[in-house]
């Protein structure tokens, strides 16, 4: 084929598309490396999680909370230990009004960092003051409270329920 007749190189448009072309990259370069069985499945793996953390910022570019909370969650139980990833999807499940997921991936990030959890319980008052779960609201600040006695905010917001 002439040069002012070449195709031109596909694009890809889709995030599933680049993931599986990302994947058979992965199986190539195992191959080429003679990695098989363990080795090429961590490899593998490692590939898939990086994928599922891209498509999560994408989701999220995208305006898709609901699907950028599915893609976190897989990365999260391909990696439990992975850095930010409850935190993200503690913030996540708050804007998405899944407060019962959320108080669990607060639980899960642990008393590491006392301002961010109380930062993250706080929201989670305000989420259950917007959907109305007055018993949710009144537990959490109480546990705020507990955990900081001069948090002023959560004390005000009780003084409103």
């Amino acid at each position: 084929m002439p040069d002012s007749q070449t195709a031109p190189a596909p694009v890809l448009t889709s995030a599933a598309a680049k993931s599986r072309v990302s994947t058979a990259w992965v199986v190539v370069f195992c191959c080429l490396l003679g990695l098989s069985g363990a080795g090429a499945w961590y490899w593998y793996g490692e590939s898939q999680k990086e994928s599922d953390l891209v498509l999560a910022d994408r989701a999220l570019e995208d305006l898709e909370p609901a699907k950028a909370y599915e893609h976190l969650q897989r990365a999260v139980r391909k990696a439990p230990r992975e850095a930010n990833v409850p935190l993200r999807l503690a913030d996540l499940a708050i804007q998405l009004g899944r407060l019962d997921e959320a108080e669990s991936w607060i639980e899960q990030l642990g008393g590491d960092d006392p301002a961010l959890t109380g930062r993250l319980q706080l929201s989670v008052a305000q989420k259950g003051m917007e959907l109305s779960d007055a018993v949710r609201v009144e537990r959490v600040l109480l546990t705020l409270i507990k955990n900081n006695p001069g948090h002023l905010v959560a004390r005000q917001m009780l003084a409103r329920l």
